[in-house]
């Protein structure tokens, strides 16, 4: 063994005067300051990883989970009256290591090869041998995990912003779409004949989705919120659509009487509803795959950038992505494909919710818990239908969106830290809380609208506020 040891140094460069000496580079192992000899070690490594594995698939998809927990496990003595090390009585030693692992918390590690460590001693990680034939060793065996600082595990931040997260659900699914839809068709005709009749499935919700963004009192709530009383005030959710924002800016300069400034709001229900109509009309006659996606994309855009409030659009889109088609066609393409479009939909409808999330300002604690529970069904159901397609792709873009989504709305709206509890021993005033509370009156508005009480002077007896 010496001369094959020998000779594989020389092959490397590598000899015993003059060259590396890995002896000189091993540390003397302890553990809690308690010594003691090594003979052999082994650690384990890797990545964590979750398997997704999907029927009809033969391959698995492998999520990355981070780095894998490191064990190590060293086989090693304490001797009596050790020359390597310096101890005394072994019997001492043994106690010494034995109290060192069954101390709280995490210990120091000298590990013969990586250095100094910190680490916690599972249940049974520590097994000692002794017997007659040893005399005055103990052979031990001590397994260790390592451990880093105490942290707490947090949603992975994104500096996309919701309109860009929207962009990239919108570009995503209709890519997958048309690779599904190429994929299964026989023919061009037979494929947009399938299109148009599961489109016709959702003409109902679509045309009932557009009647309820545009209506006259869903774009006078978009620009008047429920706590503003005057004809010059500015809703507190701002609107999305063009039309919407240059109607608010003139609203809030103008000094136009109510008939000018009801005319100037039904022209823009008018032209809003006009465009709604024009894209739903648009599914009608589709000639072509890339055009039947193109047209969907320009429904759930117009009817989510319309001038109506963002709580009616927000409802109208679950609606969409929680609505389902049992339809069944004759052929398994034709199934497949109506299938590809109904994700579409659905997926559009969910992203479509969410970027209006993104914008909208709930009325207190209560509404936005009320909010993410509505939002977490429908997305969940959504994501749920992807991942039994395998959809990867669209389900990593409407999970990204979901998580900005839930980060921004616990950020926000939902920290415990910005809410108390209010109690009282009997019905008080809006005006005499909001000056309790915040020593404003002028907040009384936005208790109201946080409770919805029966009535602003009957409050009632325990709600939550928000404390700043």
């Amino acid at each position: 063994m010496g001369i094959i040891t020998d000779a594989v140094s020389s092959a490397l460069g590598l000899s015993s005067s003059g060259g590396w000496e890995w002896q000189s580079h091993i540390h003397q192992a302890s553990f809690c300051g308690v010594p003691f000899g090594v003979i052999a070690g082994e650690g384990v490594y890797g990545r964590r990883v979750a398997v997704h594995e999907y029927p009809y698939r033969d391959t698995v998809w492998v999520e990355d989970l981070g780095r894998a927990t490191r064990k190590f496990t060293l086989r090693g003595f304490l001797i009596q009256d050790s020359l390597v090390y310096s101890a005394g009585d072994v019997f001492s030693q043994r106690d010494a290591l034995v109290a060192a692992c069954e101390t709280s918390g995490g210990g120091l590690l000298v590990h013969p090869t990586l250095g100094e460590m910190t680490v916690y001693v599972p249940d049974g990680g520590l097994r000692i041998e002794e017997g007659v034939e040893s005399g005055r060793v103990f052979s031990f065996t001590l397994t260790v995990i390592e451990s880093g600082e105490k942290a707490f595990s947090l949603v992975t931040g994104t500096t996309s912003t919701s309109s860009e997260t929207w962009y990239q659900t919108l570009t995503t699914t209709a890519t997958v779409t048309l690779a599904a839809i190429t994929g299964e068709m026989n023919s061009v005709t037979g494929a947009v004949k399938t299109i148009k009749s599961t489109v016709s499935a959702w003409k109902t919700i679509f045309s009932r989705a557009v009647t309820s963004v545009t209506s006259m009192t869903s774009t006078v709530s978009s620009l008047y919120s429920p706590d503003s009383y005057g004809r010059y005030c500015r809703g507190s959710d701002t609107p999305s659509g063009s039309t919407a924002s240059s109607l608010a800016t003139w609203l809030a300069t103008t000094d136009a009487d109510d008939d000018s400034i009801l005319e100037t709001i039904q022209a823009c229900s008018v032209q809003d509803r006009s465009a709604a109509e024009s894209a739903t009309a648009v599914l009608e006659d589709i000639t072509s795959v890339s055009g039947a996606v193109s047209a969907i994309q320009a429904v759930i855009i117009t009817l989510a950038e319309a001038t109506g409030s963002d709580t009616e659009k927000i409802r109208v889109m679950a609606e969409i992505a929680s609505a389902e088609d049992g339809t069944y066609y004759e052929g398994e393409a034709a199934n497949a494909i109506s299938a590809a479009v109904q994700a579409l939909i659905r997926t559009l409808g969910a992203g479509a919710m969410l970027w209006r999330l993104m914008q909208y300002s709930p009325g207190g604690y209560d509404d936005a818990v009320l909010v993410m529970r509505k939002a977490r069904t429908v997305t969940e159901t959504v994501l749920l239908l992807l991942a039994d397609r395998t959809d990867d792709d669209s389900y990593d873009a409407l999970n990204a969106q979901y998580t900005q989504f839930v980060t921004h709305w616990q950020t926000n709206y939902l920290s415990q830290q910005d809410v108390m509890k209010v109690t009282s021993r009997s019905p008080q005033p809006s005006l005499a809380l909001a000056n309790r509370l915040y020593q404003d009156a002028s907040r009384a508005d936005e208790l109201v609208q946080a409770v919805s009480p029966v009535h602003p002077a009957f409050m009632p007896l325990s709600f939550t506020a928000r404390n700043t």
